[in-house]
């Protein structure tokens, strides 16, 4: 590789072998995205199971009945993680999971029931038992009771947008406005953001406890945003290893913009 090489380090995440000790899949970054890939145990390529450009976030398991494999996606864009399934020729493809935001499922022994964990940008968190289709069979948890709370605060929404800088960069971003914004006044700035490889921070989802403490800054007259620059995750290779052994130039660029 002509840069850094990612590893997954979570379980089953680096290499992952098939109950007949057939096979193995293992993901790559090797066509400009992170995608699954089918081996036999000669270490010959079987087929590659997921194409596209977008990245594969997290390998889930496999229904070895049925040969299909669960993965959560950012296919639509690096903000939402959704779940997915397919099949180990990567055929059939389906998008399993519904809602707009981030899930983040914990999958039963066999893969027929998943545990999802669910958020957005404005919702906080609800954990409910799915069948392998998505359905919904029970809410475990829909955290009304926070939900409740803070429908009696004057909160202002979390908005997430795209922006393109002077370089034709396309950047993705949040911000949270004061509860009465004017736009023809000008406001103080809080910009947050990590920026490093490996983490994103603009995401659809749900930032606990920073949520509160940006919605207290914005009742005190302040915007609050947030931009994932160069060299964040789950826009593909080219974006992600662009700072490489230029830690610093290409980010602190987009974060002026």
């Amino acid at each position: 590789n002509d840069t850094y090489i990612d590893i997954h380090e979570g379980e089953g995440d680096y290499v992952f072998f098939t109950a007949d000790k057939k096979y193995f899949i293992i993901q790559s970054e090797k066509d400009g995205f992170n995608h699954l890939y089918l081996y036999d145990m000669s270490g010959k390529l079987v087929n590659q199971i997921t194409k596209g450009n977008w990245d594969v976030v997290e390998f889930k398991g496999i229904d070895e009945k049925t040969k299909t494999v669960f993965y959560i996606a950012s296919e639509t864009t690096a903000t939402e993680k959704d779940i997915y399934s397919i099949k180990l020729n990567g055929s059939g493809k389906k998008k399993v999971s519904v809602e707009k935001g981030t899930h983040s499922p914990e999958f039963s022994e066999g893969m027929k029931f998943y545990v999802d964990t669910y958020s957005n940008a404005n919702t906080p968190y609800t954990f409910a038992i799915c069948n392998s289709e998505g359905k919904q069979l029970r809410m475990m948890e829909n955290n009304a009771a926070l939900t409740n709370t803070i429908k009696q605060f004057n909160t202002s929404p979390k908005e997430l947008f795209m922006f393109k800088t002077s370089e034709g960069v396309e950047l993705n971003a949040w911000m949270i406005k004061p509860t009465n914004f004017d736009p023809a006044k000008k406001y103080p700035v809080f910009l947050t953001f990590y920026g490093g490889p490996g983490s994103n921070k603009v995401n659809n989802s749900f930032d606990g406890r920073d949520y509160y403490w940006h919605q207290m800054l914005a009742e005190k007259g302040y915007i609050i945003m947030c931009v994932d620059n160069r060299g964040t995750m789950y826009r593909g290779v080219a974006f992600k290893k662009c700072t490489y052994k230029q830690l610093g130039k290409l980010e602190v660029e987009d974060q002026i913009e």
